[in-house]
């Protein structure tokens, strides 16, 4: 989500603020998935091999803020 303000200081010159909110509702977005394959011994001695699902997050809520000045 983006806003943006358009100020007028004189004449010539010109204020543009822009205000983004990336990842606005804090959702959990996943890329894929990693899958990582452990042994562990148990304790007979037999080798069992556990794959796990590790997920690959994006971006998290950030905000961006941007300032143009235009002559």
């Amino acid at each position: 989500m983006g806003l943006s303000a358009n100020f007028d200081i004189n004449d010539s010159q010109n204020l543009v603020v822009v205000l983004e909110v990336l990842n606005l509702f804090d959702h959990n977005n996943y890329g894929g998935y990693r899958f990582v394959q452990v042994s562990s011994e148990d304790p007979n001695g037999k080798n069992t091999p556990t794959t796990f699902a590790i997920p690959q997050i994006l971006s998290k809520r950030f905000f961006n803020l941007g300032l143009e000045l235009k002559f």
